[in-house]
């Protein structure tokens, strides 16, 4: 299977391997595996520390082309305050959006990277 596909699913808050939906107990927390396939998705304790790198490199890199793309647009007369609010808004509300994407990519990078090893 394609990283394209797997990284497809994942965006998608699907099982990477199999393509099954129905993989969440809620917005945060994932079954322990998937219901059709068995694919095991926390193999170890702190597993997850991986997707929280990913939501905050996600997180961050929208607020750097906010922060900078506001600059831009308003120079030489910055809008700090319009900065402010998308930096607050950014930081404070993006993360809890996209982690379940970020746990699911995680999934998808770390099956794919296993897969690869094996040969």
């Amino acid at each position: 299977m394609s990283v394209k596909t797997l990284v497809a699913r994942a965006l998608g808050r699907r099982c990477p391997r199999c393509g099954e939906r129905d993989i969440w107990t809620s917005w945060f927390n994932t079954r322990e595996s998937c219901p059709r396939c068995g694919l095991l998705f926390a193999r170890e304790e702190g597993y997850w520390v991986m997707a929280i790198v990913l939501n905050t490199a996600f997180v961050e890199a929208i607020f750097a082309l906010l922060f900078v793309g506001g600059l831009i647009t308003t120079w030489p007369d910055i809008d700090w305050q319009f900065l402010l609010a998308a930096g607050l808004l950014t930081n404070g509300i993006l993360p809890f959006l996209f982690f379940p994407y970020s746990k699911t990519l995680w999934v998808a990078l770390d099956l794919y990277t296993h897969r690869a090893s094996k040969g």
